[in-house]
C-alpha cells in the first residue's frame, strides 16, 4: 500500500513538472512574438474604378518596436523620409496620397539607415481595361 502512494506522488510531481515546462515554453514563445517589430497600414488597398486610373486614399501607418531609438518612415513614392521620430519605440503617420502603383512603406533606423520592417499598400481596381484588337473592327 505504501508503494502505491509513492507511485501516485511521483506521477503527480512529474505531471506538475511537465505542466510547468509547458507553461514556461508558451510564455517564452509569446514573448518572442511581442518582440517582433510591427508596421500596420490602414487601409491595406487603394481601389480605383478602372485599371490605369490613379487612386486617392487617406493612409494611416502605425509602427511599434521594442527598443527606443531614432526611426524614420520611408515610402517608395519619395526618396526623403515621410516622418522621423527621436527616442521612440512607437509611431503613427497619416496622409492623403495618390497611388499609381503599389506603395511600400519602410521603417528604418535613423542612426545607421538599417531596414527594420516594411508593408505594402496595394493598388487594386474594380474593372480592368479591355483593349479591342485591331482585327475586331476591320471590315475586310
Amino acid at each position: 500500500m505504501y508503494s502505491k502512494q509513492t507511485s501516485n506522488t511521483s506521477n503527480l510531481n512529474s505531471g506538475t513538472f511537465l505542466l510547468s515546462l509547458l507553461l514556461i515554453s508558451i510564455s517564452t514563445s509569446a514573448d518572442e512574438v511581442t518582440t517582433l517589430p510591427k508596421l500596420a497600414i490602414q487601409p491595406t488597398q487603394c481601389v480605383s474604378m478602372r485599371q490605369g486610373q490613379d487612386c486617392f486614399v487617406n493612409v494611416d501607418v502605425s509602427w511599434q518596436v521594442v527598443k527606443k531609438s531614432d526611426y524614420c518612415l520611408y515610402s517608395t513614392q519619395v526618396s526623403t523620409p515621410l516622418k522621423c521620430w527621436s527616442n521612440s519605440h512607437i509611431g503613427n503617420f497619416q496622409a492623403d496620397i495618390f497611388v499609381t502603383q503599389n506603395v511600400t512603406f519602410t521603417l528604418k533606423s535613423q542612426n545607421n539607415n538599417v531596414y527594420i520592417i516594411s508593408s505594402v499598400l496595394e493598388l487594386a481596381w474594380v474593372h480592368t481595361t479591355q483593349r479591342l484588337s485591331h482585327s475586331s473592327w476591320r471590315v475586310f
